[in-house]
């Protein structure tokens, strides 16, 4: 009995590691990744209003940060210079 505790720990040691290693690696918080294949699809529904000031001082308004990330991953605006909590 105490074998079989061995071998299914072993194995559960074996699984667990190879599970990371198929993974594909993510961005820390706050990182955009410039790959527009691994820019979010999906946003959640929810209503938090951030303003964008690009680099060319003017300023655009999205419905929640999600929203504000994707445009500059997959780039359809430059990069942002600051944003801030509120419509514009």
């Amino acid at each position: 009995m105490v074998t079989l505790k061995w071998i299914f720990a072993i194995a559960l040691i074996v699984i667990a590691s190879n599970a990371d290693a198929r993974s594909p690696p993510r961005p820390s918080p706050g990182q955009v990744d410039e790959s527009a294949a691994d820019c979010p699809q999906i946003c959640p529904a929810l209503y938090r209003p951030v303003c964008a000031t690009l680099p060319n001082g003017s300023k655009m308004s999205f419905s929640n940060s999600c929203q504000l990330n994707v445009a500059v991953c997959s780039k359809q605006i430059p990069a942002v210079r600051s944003q801030q909590e509120g419509d514009c």
